[in-house]
């Protein structure tokens, strides 16, 4: 039985760093012991250059010159190793660097198109959180006001009460019949005047989203509890919500609903509570409702075991479906909450 030459009637040639043990020398070596002829340069005789992926990319002076003649495959280094491993020359598309450099820009693509629909997914998401906020929350509304003469940004105030207490304090001074100072120190780059020079109205335009975890759960969430022999289906709305501006501040919101009723709403918390105080909120109610902790709810078999002996249902969790974000614990402390 004769000895296998792979590399017959090739002409390689290589550029690049392939690591230790493989050096020049040494694929020289190689590549005569197989069947092949080893070159320095490229020529019209060249069949391969074996090229390392940092040469490829800053195009060497041997890639430059290898790329002008179409007959030549610039391959990788595993397609000299596994031609000689296998004793059989492999075929050289799938070690091709050009072909590798398509792959791996058109997966660069894909993901830069998933992160963008990830992306547009999350805006969508955000917005309908928005959405929610300002209806349970009342919150992006104010009073029409006069329309000033020069370009006016808003006051982002952080509660209610500031609102409140604002319009309190105007009606009380005309009520009064107090003369409007001509000018007043400006608080900040977010109130103006009106050609009077009476501050205007405080919008609250803090608008609040749905908070979401770094899992990308969104803690909005649907307990419900039928009852079959009554023919009830009743539901709780639980929300958490985050404000869009810094410092973040949170609430939660609780709605009540079914059939042929008016929902009933409810605060549990300020609107501008801290993370911690909103959070044990939120676990709080999910535990009354349910009998389950927020970390247990999961856990159905657990929720049918204590609902047992009950003369009334407790609320069942609805989670995601398979495959979505279901939620983590954030790592922060609840004491003192």
């Amino acid at each position: 039985m004769g000895v296998k030459e792979p590399l017959k009637g090739l002409v390689i040639a290589a550029t690049g760093d392939f690591g230790q043990s493989r050096g020049p020398e040494s694929l020289k070596k190689w590549v005569e012991a197989n069947g092949g002829k080893w070159a320095t340069s490229i020529s019209r005789d060249t069949t391969h250059l074996i090229c390392s992926k940092e040469h490829w990319k800053k195009g060497a002076a041997l890639v430059t010159a290898a790329k002008k003649h179409q007959d030549i495959n610039i391959v990788t280094y595993d397609w000299l190793e596994d031609s000689l491993l296998q004793g059989k020359r492999r075929r050289e598309r799938p070690y091709m660097l050009k072909t590798l450099e398509k792959a791996r820009q058109k997966k660069k693509k894909e993901r830069k198109a998933k992160e963008r629909n990830e992306a547009k997914h999350d805006a969508a998401q955000f917005q309908i959180g928005c959405k929610h906020a300002e209806e349970d929350l009342k919150s992006g509304t104010s009073e029409p006001k006069p329309k000033p003469k020069s370009k006016a940004s808003s006051w982002f105030s952080s509660s209610l009460d500031a609102l409140h207490r604002a319009r309190a304090e105007r009606a009380a001074k005309n009520d009064a019949g107090l003369p409007t100072p001509k000018h007043l120190p400006q608080p900040s780059s977010s109130t103006t005047a009106d050609s009077s020079g009476d501050p205007l109205v405080v919008k609250l335009t803090d608008l609040y989203h749905i908070y979401q975890d770094i899992t990308g759960f969104q803690h909005d969430v649907t307990l419900t509890r039928i009852d079959i022999a009554n023919n009830r289906n009743e539901r709780y709305q639980l929300r958490m919500y985050e404000s869009n501006t810094v410092p973040y501040m949170y609430c939660v919101f609780l709605r009540f609903s079914q059939p042929s009723k008016l929902p009933l709403t409810q605060m549990i918390t300020p609107l501008a509570s801290t993370f911690q105080v909103a959070f044990k909120a939120f676990r709080d109610v999910f535990h009354q409702k349910t009998l389950l902790s927020w970390e247990e709810r999961l856990d159905r078999e657990l929720g049918k075991e204590r609902r047992t002996g009950m003369s009334g249902e407790p609320f069942v969790y609805l989670p995601p479906p398979e495959g979505e974000p279901r939620g983590v614990i954030p790592e922060m402390s609840l004491k003192g909450t």
